[in-house]
């Protein structure tokens, strides 16, 4: 049976019939439909981030208009599309045109060549100790001088007491966190480490000397925290028992790159040890030629201190007094040149074996003609109090304290290991030597008491070396070029 509209159907009641209403009509007459109700947006929470930063904005008024958005505004996602033109006071579907759309993704204000804007990268440093020392003052160095619009140092982590470095570090605004680790780090080193790891949020981990590293390496290896790392480990694994090696061959594959500080510490780590050749980088240490003055101020001050006639020669030597740099054939060697030549020695810095060195003066009966000034922040005066500088390190990587010693313009007796050669040319820049001799010291050191053209020739060159060779600026633009490649920029 056909069905009926209800219009046509003659049965019904004129009442029940539904006139048929055309389109247009059928319009006119449909009420408006209901809109929910306007809110005001909910406010944000509170964040504890300045005006200046982004994210900060909300609690400072920004949205309601009554401040203007920082200049060059570089937000991310919807943050970044929004806050230019709500900032301005603009109603929200407005977007003059001189306001950039910046989001993720995103190219900077400008031409389409333009860089796509970067987000500064977090950096901790991780040390095993912050003392008085060459690996200690380049973890100083690249925490203050790193460049602000790429990387912000989140912290500074020190496996040992604060020293001299952390205290600096803090006068700065750089927090310095201690583990107080005792000789052998545990899991309870591992998880406090692993808990600032997670509080500092860093991108990357740069860490220095041994100990820091092997514990670096374990909080990645194992699961605690991840990151990017970077291993400078100025140290000869020579020094290393087996054990330690093979603990290593597991650990060394949390490194993204290590840094050496010369070409010998790199074939060291490839050809002795396995790593990889594109896993180890050399990067040179450098010098600020202009912060290492000679002053004729600081260095009659310095003799005086020390009781040094005039027509005694001074020799120096800085670094830790222990058996790698080899003090106690230094030793030895000035009590052999005593016998013909007025002359005293002074060292620079502290260690284990100070006690034993000071026992050894004593037995050679030169205690009288050596100075243990220990630490010295004002480094460039005491080298400028010294007439000839000796290193007569048994190994060596490239020892910061050499660099400063010839940026003073000090002619030099170096031991002939590791990289040292590859700063100290013999006769051109300085003299070599054999180590572990305290005869083969005697034969340089005399060479130069008695020239002072020598001094005075070798003194120059030695300047000139570090100054083409070793700059500072070179040592951290090298430096920011492997983060660089390592967070994959």
């Amino acid at each position: 049976m056909e069905r009926v509209p209800r219009s046509r159907r003659e049965d019904l009641p004129p009442r029940a019939r539904r006139p048929p209403r055309d389109p247009a009509a059928r319009a006119q007459g449909r009420p408006a439909p209901r809109l929910p109700p306007l809110r005001p947006p909910r406010r944000a929470a509170r964040r504890a981030l300045p005006a200046s930063e982004p994210g900060g904005h909300r609690q400072r008024g920004l949205l309601s208009g009554r401040a203007a958005p920082p200049a060059g505004l570089q937000g991310r996602g919807l943050q970044g599309r929004l806050l230019p033109r709500l900032g301005a006071g603009l109603p929200r579907g407005a977007r003059p045109a001189d306001v950039p759309r910046i989001g993720r993704g995103a190219r900077a204000p400008g031409g389409p060549g333009d860089p796509p804007l970067l987000r500064v990268k977090r950096i901790l440093f991780v040390s095993t100790s912050t003392t008085v020392g060459g690996a200690e003052k380049t973890l100083y160095t690249l925490a203050t001088l790193l460049d602000p619009a790429l990387y912000q140092v989140a912290g500074v982590v020190s496996l040992k007491p604060k020293g001299h470095y952390a205290k600096l570090l803090e006068s700065m605004g750089v927090r310095v966190d201690s583990l107080d680790v005792q000789k052998t780090a545990g899991i309870a080193d591992l998880q406090k480490l692993a808990v600032l790891v997670h509080q500092a949020r860093p991108d990357l981990v740069h860490a220095v000397m041994y100990q820091a590293i092997q514990l670096c390496r374990a909080v990645r290896r194992l699961g605690y925290a991840e990151y990017h790392l970077v291993s400078s480990p100025r140290v000869n694994y020579r020094t290393r028992g087996s054990w330690s090696l093979v603990l290593d061959g597991w650990l060394k594959k949390a490194d993204d790159l290590m840094i050496a500080e010369s070409d010998a510490s790199r074939n060291h780590l490839v050809d002795k040890l396995g790593y990889g050749k594109d896993k180890v980088v050399r990067v040179y240490n450098g010098v600020d030629i202009a912060g290492w003055p000679i002053s004729k101020a600081a260095r009659a001050r310095c003799r005086k201190q020390l009781g040094i006639e005039p027509g005694e020669t001074l020799l120096g030597v800085s670094g830790r007094l222990d058996p790698q740099k080899g003090h106690a054939f230094l030793l030895e060697a000035l009590a052999k040149l005593r016998a013909s030549h007025p002359v005293k020695c002074v060292l620079l810095g502290e260690g284990p074996l100070k006690g034993q060195l000071q026992g050894l003066a004593r037995s050679l009966g030169v205690d009288g003609a050596v100075h243990f000034v220990g630490e010295q922040a004002d480094m460039a005066g005491w080298l400028s109090a010294v007439d000839i500088y000796v290193q007569p390190s048994l190994w060596e990587g490239l020892p910061n304290a050499l660099l400063e010693a010839m940026a003073v313009g000090l002619p030099v007796v170096a031991s002939q290991v590791d990289g040292i050669p590859e700063v100290v040319r013999n006769d051109v820049s300085g003299l070599l030597c054999e180590p572990k001799s305290s005869q083969a010291l005697v034969v340089p050191i005399q060479d130069l008491i008695v020239d002072d053209e020598l001094r005075r020739r070798l003194g120059q060159a030695a300047k000139q070396v570090v100054l083409e060779n070793f700059k500072l600026a070179d040592m951290i633009a090298n430096t920011q070029a492997v983060y660089k490649k390592v967070l994959g920029e």
